[in-house]
């Protein structure tokens, strides 16, 4: 119950300060930042049902909470998890306050698609096709969350969830976890 009243406190102050809000223009403003920074190749398809989560394990709670500056651990802030598929070095950036608001903007956004019109990319192409989860903001969008999957015929294909900062106007990426098929 607690929890409850918390999560409608928390939905109510972030729908209420509209300069912390994330609109869809925000999201497809960054999300063109994204392909110019990564490279992606605009002639290769687009899935506009968005991934359920920025990581390939867990839910987006755990993987944010992974990420948690409060959090200690027996790495000196740094998580390394490996095996064949799967490798993620993961640094501690955000406070729970920006937790929370990127847990609201999943539920704010939960039934969102992508327009491909803001975006550009080939919808004919149906052999190499990217997917995106929903970029998540900290409170100040000062960083961003996602995830962004290449997914290409048979046993091909490669995804990462990136962490964006936003340092001097400009965003810098750093890979929290890569997989190939």
């Amino acid at each position: 119950m607690k929890r409850i009243l918390l999560l409608s406190f928390l939905i109510l102050s972030f729908n209420m300060n509209g300069q912390n809000s994330i609109e869809e223009k925000d999201i497809y403003a960054f999300l063109n930042e994204v392909i110019i920074q990564q490279k992606l190749h605009l002639n290769d398809g687009i899935n506009l049902e968005l991934e359920a989560n920025a990581g390939i394990e867990g839910t987006d709670e755990t993987l944010l909470r992974s990420l948690l500056l409060d959090c200690k651990d027996d790495n000196d802030g740094k998580n390394i998890f490996r095996d064949t598929i799967h490798v993620s070095f993961i640094s501690k950036y955000l406070t729970q306050s920006d937790i929370d608001a990127m847990l609201l903007q999943k539920v704010k956004f939960k039934k969102f698609k992508l327009d491909n019109a803001f975006l550009g990319f080939n919808t004919k192409n149906k052999k190499n096709v990217y997917s995106f989860s929903l970029p998540l903001f900290s409170i100040d969008k000062s960083k961003a969350i996602m995830m962004i999957k290449n997914i290409c015929p048979g046993l091909c294909g490669a995804g990462q969830t990136i962490l964006f900062k936003k340092e001097n106007g400009n965003w810098t990426s750093e890979l929290l976890g890569f997989w190939y098929y």
